[in-house]
């Protein structure tokens, strides 16, 4: 790509495509420009013009779709995982970073996950029936005046 502002074209698309680690196609997804979004499963061919895979659209469970997707359809590629900056440098070598930056990353990744506090545990749940509150009986109360003035007005 000559102009950093240009769409990319085919042949960069190939490329970053190539870059993919086999093992692990399975958890890109591809963006179209329309915003649909394609978990791709295994990539078929790569063309200068179009890219054939089989995969299954974000958000449903049909899997094992082929997709005919123009590559100037192709807005960006995601990878759905957390992504160690070892892992970027080994697809691009040429990835240089600044000493704090680098220093920032190794600091993120060392540090431990974050633990989760439980929630408090919800009161027992109340069987139908049995004593029901104040505010249930008003509120049971209020919707059945309403319901008999409703059928009321109508069977006038």
């Amino acid at each position: 790509m000559s102009d950093p502002m240009e769409s990319m074209n085919g042949e960069d698309w190939k490329a970053i495509l190539a870059l993919m680690p086999p093992d692990q196609i399975g958890q890109f997804v591809v963006v179209l420009s329309n915003g649909n979004e394609i978990c791709l499963d295994t990539v078929v061919r790569t063309d200068v013009k179009y890219l054939v895979f089989r995969g299954r659209l974000a958000g449903q469970t049909e899997e094992g779709r082929a997709f005919f997707v123009p590559l100037s359809n192709i807005s960006y590629l995601r990878w759905e995982k957390f992504v160690k900056i070892d892992e970027l440098r080994t697809m691009f070598p040429d990835l240089a970073l600044k000493a704090s930056e680098a220093a920032k990353q190794t600091e993120i990744e060392a540090a431990p996950p974050t633990e989760l506090l439980p929630r408090p545990p919800l009161p027992p749940l109340q069987p139908a029936g049995e004593n029901p509150s104040p505010n249930t009986v008003n509120s049971r109360n209020n919707l059945l005046e309403r319901i008999r003035a409703a059928r009321a007005s109508t069977a006038r």
